[in-house]
């Protein structure tokens, strides 16, 4: 993601988000300043990107299907903000590799593990491909459980309502190289504590 879009993005997401949709933060101090980072975390509507990005005081980079990437505006967007294309029927080895270099490089990556938005709330099955790549960049996982996205902006909506309430929570962070079977058990467990306990 180039500095210049996220700091762009910040200057006008962060307030909307604050005005229309009260957004609060929790346990940010479970992100480091540095080092590579992988974001996991529910994903029940498309605003779950933009809001966990906004929430970040670190550039995140997602993965994103390819589909997106073919539509004139939004594909420019996802560009724009370094977003990885992935296949619909999951990431391929280029994904894969791409990934692993963003975390080489110290970065933050953002993941939704479910493989799309949620069919089945809280919590879909999760696969294990995010927690392999944190592994192959040797970073830890964070688990964020985002709260209110699904009655702003749910699947059966095509556009958001304009009011509402949402909160992301940030868990203490899993160590690199953990296994990924492992971690993808302790993040799961982590991210629906917090959606079911909020």
């Amino acid at each position: 993601m180039s500095r210049f879009f996220y700091s762009f993005s910040r200057v006008v997401l962060t307030p909307t988000f604050g005005l229309l949709y009260r957004l609060r933060v929790e346990g940010l101090q479970h992100l480091p300043r540095e080092g590579p980072v992988v974001l996991v975390g529910n994903h029940a509507s498309f605003l779950d990107p933009p809001v966990l990005g906004t929430a970040m005081p670190r550039p995140v980079s997602f993965l994103a299907l390819e589909k997106f990437f073919r539509k004139p505006l939004l594909g420019s967007i996802f560009r724009a903000a370094g977003a990885i294309p992935i296949p619909q029927d999951g990431v391929s080895r280029d994904a894969f590799r791409t990934a692993a270099e963003v975390l080489r490089k110290g970065r933050v990556l953002g993941i939704f593990p479910e493989g799309g938005r949620t069919m089945a709330p809280p919590l879909d099955p999760f696969k294990e491909g995010a927690f392999r790549i944190a592994r192959m960049g040797s970073a830890s996982v964070i688990p964020v459980a985002i709260l209110g996205t699904d009655r702003i902006w749910p699947r059966t909506r095509r556009l958001p309502r304009l009011f509402g309430r949402i909160r992301v929570i940030l868990a203490p962070p899993i160590p690199a190289g953990t296994k990924p079977a492992e971690a993808m058990a302790r993040a799961r467990e982590a991210i629906l504590e917090r959606l079911t306990s909020a």
